[in-house]
């Protein structure tokens, strides 16, 4: 084992007061503070990193007990004395306690106390107690705030409406929340323990509690099950819900705990019923009704028709269903209503309403009223129309009875909602009823008289006067309709649809014109509300997927028709994730709409800018090369570098991978643009992150993305096949050439039964969230090597493991690490971990508290790779290490390199300083490893002793 100055010296100890100044200097050394106690003179010594800790400079404070005493606060003194007097009694090996200190700006810092008395007097009475002080401060705030995380998570789950518990695998409740106790009247004792099927709930019959007990061991299973039950409450209540059973697995992956829901779906029961009867109502309701409505295909053929319909025209249904409209439409009519049926084809009308007369089967002919709305799909293709036929013939009896009765007396028309406006041939204005008076902020004094085209000032779309206005009487011997733009002077616009329709005595002679004007401004601004809802992101007010999508279909169109060069980028921000697990959506989403400011600004005007969900966004770049693509994608990369996210004192950098790419010179669509600039974008984020990669067949820097699908495969198999290996390689005494240990290694074995080197697997695993699990897999298999009794390992020999930077910022390998080091204190003595210098990615504050978790257990931890980066002193510096592995690049040629020597020489009295270990790794031959010796190496390991080989060829037979 690596001798550690891991305890203070006992009074037994020969040379007691030596040691304790040469571990009081160690410690001093270490960043700690040191107190060394004169239980006869009362004088304290306190060092100076002891005073600096709380804020204080050396000259502030004395040497007297009550310089500690008088900090401590208030509420812990009575417990840090206890502990002192019954340590001093000799009633604990140890004094330990975890109080309050005061510091110098008048803050608290909660500090562990260590100590130990070293020497006493002939009676047993004590002379000397030395300790230190440890600022634990950080863990205390730590555990406060995994406190309240726990009582979030309960305030929720009993606050929700739903029926929630918790479930063993073998169906035994563990909780439930209070909406299910409430909802059956129980008390959490009536559940606990219990098995689900047997609960009240589910004894509304024998089929629904056998249900639930087979749905319990699907979902154990692994499966998420669902069924729609009525579950039982107090006073015999029944619920319908929407009951679902989910698996919860842990970090490897088995099944934990089951989660238990029921949704109460019982108004949406009677909805559902609601809606059947609504439809059945409806159906029939079209079937009576005395108004033909037919279901018309866009070439004309009917589709469906009523029995209004056949009734109308004298034919059968089924003589219908092999006629189009055209077959039955007198031939001076079709004209003007395929003009119209074209015109709503193309989306310049809604719809149209016409009067035409259709020729019975008799041959007679049958005056209409034909209302036309066209129907679409939600991409707009049309689908069909739906035409409300209706026959005319008595109102064209009458009209010709009384026409010229009803175009003097329009009383009528002054109640309905509609401004309507009736000319004579001429188009001067002889009747208004009131809503146009209002409608065009004119006095009837002002409207009687005046040409219809003066009166109305109605504009098109691109502010022009509507010529149907202007060329009266001339035109429109049919009826016409649209929509417009009305002008009212200082009053503002107004969107109106518009009806302009002749009028005629009984023998056809026009008599005038009659204008209707319908307000559709509020309809059509909710239309544009609702269409850019449709279409933008409601977080970051940015165009969505579906709107970026139509705008790319758009771009493709028009680069056919006109040929230029334009790029495509997909953008993926890099550890976004983080954001959202550290410090919640919330602060998630308001990062997203600083990005999208920040990176909008950097594009052009004419680009096009979409969230496309997530973290994910899209850019159309038109007329732009491939290389100025780069260079634009190049300016995002840097401004998202540059950007700093801060909240709650914590700071957070992301990054930004960008895909590109060009369009084919092949036939493409929008799907495969996409496709390929997102693979683009995962070749980026798979080579290294925040970089832009152009799409390639061939692929990036190596990489593909079946590659690495392939890679990641065959990885995921060796784990299902258990195809992972323990090799192991011995770590040496130089002095002795005696083996104190090994370093545990992971191999592959291959499909054919080759090993498979870590340099072939292990970035593959990095870059695709394994390395995690790889790590625990070592992690476990060094607890069963160790605890195996009579393994054949030697007892002086220790056990040093690798782990992956990115497990040990990982919380779930925190868990793992708990739950193998508490189960053997053996284990915890003989087991070291390696950190290399890449264990401090982006989140170093949960690497720190990784590091922390090791040492907590009382597992030794080594810098691995010691000088391959320039930060490794600064990692020494704030890592609390047991020992430093020096590279191999410093361990080769050491006496004939003018760099390797001195750094060996430093790093060997560095260690010594610290009172840490240091083992030289790569050690190929005798030379190298007498001149790491020479220079105060007492440790290493490498090919020239022992090359790796499979762990168990290295146990010794029981």
């Amino acid at each position: 084992m690596i001798p550690l100055p891991s305890t203070l010296p006992t009074p037994t100890d020969p040379g007691s007061d030596e040691s304790a100044d040469r571990w009081r200097f160690a410690v001093e050394a270490s960043g700690l503070g040191v107190w060394d106690w004169n239980a006869q003179s009362g004088a304290v010594y306190y060092s100076p990193e002891w005073k600096a800790m709380l804020g204080y400079r050396d000259a502030d404070i004395g040497e007297g007990f009550e310089e500690w005493e008088r900090r401590v606060h208030p509420e812990d003194l009575a417990g840090a004395r206890a502990q002192i007097d019954a340590h001093l009694l000799g009633n604990t090996p140890m004094y330990v306690s975890e109080h309050r200190l005061l510091c110098r700006d008048g803050a608290y810092k909660w500090i562990l106390a260590r100590g130990r008395v070293i020497d006493r007097d002939a009676r047993g009475e004590p002379l000397r107690v030395v300790g230190t002080h440890t600022d634990i401060t950080e863990r205390k705030r730590t555990l406060s705030r995994l406190h309240e995380r726990e009582a979030r998570f309960s305030a929720v789950f009993n606050s929700t409406f739903q029926l929630m518990g918790v479930v063993e695998p073998d169906g035994r409740v563990i909780e439930g929340n209070e909406t299910a106790l409430n909802f059956a009247g129980l008390q959490p004792r009536d559940i606990a323990g219990r098995l689900l099927w047997e609960l009240p709930y589910f004894q509304t019959s024998p089929e629904t509690s056998a249900l639930v007990q087979d749905a319990v061991h699907r979902a154990a299973a692994g499966e998420l099950v669902r069924a729609e039950i009525e579950v039982l409450g107090a006073g015999d209540a029944r619920m319908t819900v929407d009951f679902s059973l989910k698996p919860v697995r842990d970090a490897l992956g088995g099944i934990m705990s089951l989660i238990a829901e029921g949704r109460d779906v019982s108004e949406r029961k009677h909805i559902e019923q609601e809606v059947r009867e609504r439809e059945q109502h409806l159906r029939l309701t079209i079937a009576a009704s005395p108004i033909g409505l037919a279901l018309v295909g866009l070439d004309g053929s009917w589709l469906t028709v009523n029995d209004a319909v056949c009734e109308i025209v004298g034919y059968a249904n089924d003589e219908l269903m092999r006629m189009t409209f055209q077959d039955i439409t007198h031939p001076d009519d079709l004209g003007p209503d395929l003009d119209l049926v074209q015109r709503t084809l193309a989306g310049e009308i809604p719809g149209y309403r016409l009067f035409k007369r259709y020729v019975h089967k008799d041959g007679s002919f049958v005056p209409i009223q034909l209302d036309v709305t066209l129907v679409r799909d939600t991409c707009g293709k049309p689908l069909h129309f739906v035409s409300h036929i209706q026959d005319i013939s008595e109102r064209r009896r009458f009209e010709t009875l009384l026409q010229w009765e009803k175009e003097r007396f329009k009383v009528a028309l002054a109640s309905i909602t509609d401004a309507v406006l009736i000319t004579d041939t001429a188009g001067t204005v002889d009747f208004a009823n009131p809503i146009a008076e209002r409608l065009l902020g004119l006095p009837p004094a002002d409207l009687i008289g005046t040409a219809l085209a003066d009166a109305v000032d109605l504009r098109d779309d691109v502010g022009d006067p509507l010529e149907l206005l202007q060329a009266l009487p001339d035109r429109h011997a049919s009826h016409t309709q649209g929509v417009a733009q009305l002008r009212r002077g200082s009053l503002p616009l107004l969107t109106l649809e518009y009806a302009l329709a002749p009028l005629k005595d009984a023998q056809g002679e026009p008599i005038g014109f009659v204008f209707m004007l319908h307000d559709v401004t509020q309809a059509r601004a909710l239309t544009r509300a609702l269409e850019h809802q449709a279409t933008h992101d409601a977080l970051t007010g940015l165009m969505n997927r579906s709107g970026f999508e139509q705008t790319l279909e758009r771009q493709r169109l028009s680069s056919v028709r006109q040929p230029r060069p334009w790029c495509l980028l997909y953008l993926d921000l890099d550890r976004f994730k983080i954001v959202n697990d550290t410090i919640g959506h919330d602060a998630g989403d308001e990062l997203l709409r600083a990005l999208a400011v920040r990176l909008r600004a950097m594009l052009r005007s004419t680009d096009t800018f979409a969230r496309l969900g997530g973290d994910e966004f899209g850019v159309i770049l038109d007329e732009c090369s491939e290389r100025e693509a780069e260079q634009i994608a190049a300016k995002l990369i840097d401004a998202v570098d540059r950007f700093r996210f801060r909240r709650d004192k914590q700071q957070f950098q992301l990054g930004l991978s960008i895909g590109i790419a060009t369009p084919p010179t092949e036939v493409y669509t929008v799907a495969d643009l996409l496709r390929m600039a997102d693979a683009a974008c995962y070749v980026a984020k798979r080579t290294g992150r925040n970089r832009a990669c152009v799409y390639r067949d061939t692929g990036i820097d190596g990489v593909t993305p079946a590659v690495e699908f392939n890679a990641v495969n065959a990885l995921q198999s060796a784990f299902d096949e258990q195809r992972l290996r323990v090799y192991a390689q011995k770590i040496v005494d130089l002095e002795s050439g005696h083996a104190v240990g090994m370093e545990l290694l992971t191999r592959l074995v291959g499909d054919d039964g080759s090993v498979i080197p870590p340099d072939r697997f292990l970035p593959v695993a990095e870059r695709n969230d394994l390395i995690t699990r790889l790590d625990s897999w070592m992690l476990r298999s060094a607890a069963r090597l160790i605890g195996q009794n009579g393994a054949g390992l030697p007892r002086d020999w220790y056990v040093t493991v690798n782990v992956s930077g990115l497990s040990l910022s990982d919380l779930r390998f925190h868990g793992v690490i708990s739950e193998v080091l508490s189960s053997s204190v053996e284990l915890r003595d003989r087991i070291c971990f390696e950190i290399t210098e890449s264990a401090a990615p982006s989140n170093w504050h949960v690497t720190l508290k990784g590091i922390e978790l090791l040492r907590s257990h009382g597992s030794r931890v080594l810098l691995d790779d010691f000088g391959s980066g320039f930060t490794s002193f600064n990692y020494l510096r704030h890592l609390q290490v047991d020992g430093i592995k020096i590279a191999q690049d410093f361990t080769s040629s050491v006496s004939g390199d003018p760099i390797n020597e001195p750094v060996v020489s430093m790093v060997a009295q560095l260690t010594r300083k610290l009172g840490i270990q240091a083992i030289a790794e790569g050690i190929e031959d005798a030379s190298t490893a007498r001149q790491l010796h020479a220079r105060g190496i007492r440790l290493g390991q490498g090919f020239f002793f022992h090359r790796p080989q499979p762990v168990e060829d290295l146990l010794v037979p029981a």
